[in-house]
């Protein structure tokens, strides 16, 4: 079974190091690929063939922010379903409703306590990253 395969955007450099430091350190590690803003993140995302199993999209970024982000993908059929988060410090009613009605997956704020992170980075991997055998598995007798 191949890694799953995490892309991660997110402006803020310690913000980035340090999710990313918590994603390869879990038990399987998914594969990190990492972009400081939207541009690079779009940039990326078409010059893959096959798509990340998960994008953990910052909102609060310059030039091309989350939402943005966000509207670009899922107005493509190429990945109108990809797991998208979004992670935000924003706990806005309007801006969780303005990325849930964009097409995010889920809206989470990003918690201060790096404990927090580390469990949100862990169940979000858990939940988004499983492998189709286990997504789509039959019942057994």
């Amino acid at each position: 079974m191949t890694a799953p395969h995490v892309l991660l955007v997110d402006n803020d450099i310690l913000d980035l190091e340090l999710a990313k430091r918590i994603l390869e350190d879990l038990e399987p590690a998914p594969c990190v690929t990492t972009a400081d803003n939207g541009e690079e993140a779009l940039a990326y995302l078409a010059s893959l063939d096959r798509l990340p199993d998960l994008v953990l999209l910052d909102v609060n970024m310059p030039r091309l922010n989350g939402f943005d982000v966000l509207e670009c993908l899922r107005r493509s059929a190429r990945s109108a379903k990809l797991p998208i988060v979004l992670l935000s410090t924003s706990r806005e009613e309007r801006d969780v409703r303005r990325g849930l009605a964009s097409g995010a997956t889920e809206y989470r704020v990003k918690p201060s306590r790096l404990d927090a992170l580390e469990a949100l980075l862990q169940d979000l991997v858990t939940r988004w990253c499983r492998p189709a055998a286990t997504l789509f598995s039959m019942p057994t007798e």
